[in-house]
């Protein structure tokens, strides 16, 4: 009922991406290592405590994560994603990274592959759940995804792009879900990505990139909320998905303009 990226949607989602940054930051790591309260940050409850913080009419100055409990808890592109759906409706949705250019510059021997560098995303902080420590993993921004609709795969979708990975699909899936666009279009739309990330703190303020295709006058509004904005001429995700329409019973696809993605179907 907000319409599609005008000023209030873009306000709200803007402090929505920060909410779930801040809680990212603070609780989120390797499994194996620190106790992530999956249950609690995906909890209806939770939501709704964290939805309380949200203003319409003015930015949060400083989004700080929540207070959970921890029980024994102490500019290259070098990302792919891919996505495949065969005429059985078997879905694939595969996002690989090397974190850096040429990754750790590191090559297997014999084999011609590359080593990532993600183990730049452990950290020296001594509360921080991706604290660097023999044998963990580092956390990571892929977010491959395959959407269920009355049980059966509906929807296959991804991106690269670092922190932006999973901002970009939330926009997407809500542009398909709830504007009901088809997948080109979906992709297609302008879109704002949260640009003031802090990768290991918690305090983080309100600066947004906004592509240059939404309105002045709507950059000019979020600004009024009390946003620091950006304009810059395109975001920087490669997002490519296939959908199925239930209304033609065809396999339908999308790929971002943005970059070299591409779409093909045989």
């Amino acid at each position: 009922s907000m319409g599609h990226n005008t000023p209030e949607y873009l306000h709200l989602v803007g402090e929505v991406i920060r909410l779930a940054a801040a809680d990212r930051n603070r609780y989120v790591g390797d499994p194996d290592f620190v106790t992530v309260p999956v249950d609690r940050l995906l909890s209806k409850e939770y939501a709704a405590e964290r939805r309380g913080l949200i203003d319409l009419n003015k930015t949060i100055p400083v989004v700080r994560s929540g207070d959970l409990p921890l029980a024994g808890q102490k500019k290259r592109e070098n990302t792919t994603h891919l996505t495949v759906v065969d005429a059985e409706g078997n879905m694939v949705s595969l996002t690989q990274t090397l974190g850096a250019w040429f990754g750790s510059g590191i090559v297997a021997e014999g084999t011609g592959v590359l080593f990532s560098n993600q183990m730049r995303h452990l950290h020296m902080e001594p509360d921080s759940p991706s604290r660097m420590e023999p044998g963990k993993r580092p956390r990571s921004n892929q977010s491959p995804i395959i959407a269920l609709k009355d049980g059966k795969p509906f929807m296959a979708i991804g991106t690269p792009g670092s922190d932006g990975i999973w901002q970009r699909m939330a926009q997407v899936i809500v542009n398909i879900v709830d504007f009901d666009m088809d997948i080109q279009t979906a992709i297609t739309k302008p879109r704002i990505i949260f640009g003031d990330y802090q990768e290991t703190g918690s305090a983080l303020k309100p600066k947004l990139q906004v592509e240059n295709r939404i309105p002045k006058e709507t950059m000019d509004r979020l600004r009024a909320t009390g946003y620091e904005i950006e304009s810059v001429v395109e975001d920087e995700g490669r997002v490519n998905g296939v959908m199925f329409n239930g209304r033609t019973n065809f396999l339908t696809a999308g790929a971002d303009p943005r970059n070299m993605v591409y779409a093909i179907g045989w």
